[in-house]
This record gives C-alpha cells, sequence and structure tokens, in this order.
C-alpha cells in the first residue's frame, strides 16, 4: 500500500525503513478491537503471530494495543521473541496495588520502548515500570515525500495546513514542531 501511494509511512513508524537494513517485515493489516472487542483482538494477533508461516525473530508495534496477550506471554516466559514497541503516553502509577502489580508484570515483557519525547520517557522511568535502558527517544514525524504528492482525501474539501504542533499536547511539550501545506495549496492535484 505504500508503494503504490496511498497509504503514508509515518503510520508504520519506520517500519518500512526496516528492510533496508536487512531486516524482513511481515506486515498484518487487521481489523481494530472496535470490530471485535479487546480480548479477542488480542486473541487474534497472539493466535496470528503464532502460527505465522514466515520465521518470527521479533515483534514490533506501533502501539500495545492487540498486544497484550503476547507481552503478558513474554513476561511469564512463554513466548521468546522480544517485542518492541511505540509507547504513545508516559507510564504512570495505577491506582491500586493490584492494578500496579499487574501493570509492573505487564511491563516486564517488553523489551524495547520507543517514545516520542524525552518528557514522556523521564515520566514513564521515574514511574518505575520502564527501565532507562529499555527506553529511547526517537524523532517521528510525518513522511513528507507522501504528503508532497498524495492527492487530497476529498477534493471538494477546502484545504487545510497539517501541524504536529508546537507547544503542549496531553500535558506535555512537544520537541518539535511541523506546518506543511496540503496538496491543494501547493498547487498538487487541482
Amino acid at each position: 500500500m505504500h508503494a503504490a501511494g496511498s497509504y503514508p509511512s509515518h503510520f508504520l513508524y519506520g517500519a518500512i525503513e526496516l528492510p533496508r537494513f536487512g531486516v524482513e517485515t511481515v506486515v498484518d493489516l487487521h481489523k481494530s478491537a472496535q470490530d471485535c472487542g479487546r480480548a479477542a483482538f488480542a486473541l487474534r494477533v497472539a493466535w496470528r503471530v503464532l502460527t505465522c508461516r514466515e520465521r518470527v525473530d521479533a515483534v514490533y508495534g506501533t502501539s500495545f494495543h492487540g498486544l497484550e496477550l503476547l507481552i503478558l506471554l513474554r513476561a511469564v516466559g512463554l513466548f521468546r521473541k522480544p517485542i518492541a514497541l511505540w509507547h504513545h503516553q508516559p507510564a504512570k502509577p495505577a491506582k491500586s496495588w493490584l492494578r500496579e502489580r499487574v501493570a509492573r508484570l505487564f511491563y516486564r515483557g517488553i523489551d524495547h520502548f520507543f517514545f516520542f519525547s524525552r518528557p514522556l520517557l523521564e515520566q514513564s522511568v521515574a514511574c518505575g515500570k520502564v527501565k532507562r535502558e529499555k527506553a529511547e527517544v526517537v524523532d517521528w514525524g510525518y513522511d513528507l515525500g507522501w504528503l508532497l504528492t498524495a492527492p487530497p482525501p476529498n477534493p471538494a474539501s477546502p484545504p487545510s495546513p497539517l501541524s504536529q504542533g508546537e507547544g503542549v499536547t496531553n500535558g506535555i511539550a512537544s520537541d518539535f514542531s511541523l506546518v506543511t501545506p496540503s496538496p491543494l495549496e501547493r498547487g498538487a492535484g487541482g
């Protein structure tokens, strides 16, 4: 889909770059948890990974949604492949001691975390669920090549800028800003 120009790479969080480094990827485009419920979704994803015909050396996720069962299996030693994923919010202490225990077990099943900003990483480390050596901040942004050539989603809609914002999002100061004009504003596609 990305190669055909119909899907921006920034939604894939760098997965399309992995083959350049000799890493084969298996992309599983799937229905969302909204289509079947969160538990069923996690079961389906675990089944797909555990029965994948291709050899799986690691699991890379754009979030933990759908990977919950695999992460728990990894935490208790029943799934041996490393799991790396993007963490979109800071890890926070749970309100009850039981939930905190389950969350700490859950986070043990994640081998590497990618964060969008230093404040997200620092807050997650401070709460004790994420170890600094298992986490890093990765610069992330829109696929400008795709944005500069993609047609607008609806030619009848008015042009609007795309922004990754500057300032505060969810109480956390952003590390970068990006504003680029839409294809219509650039004169492309109409």
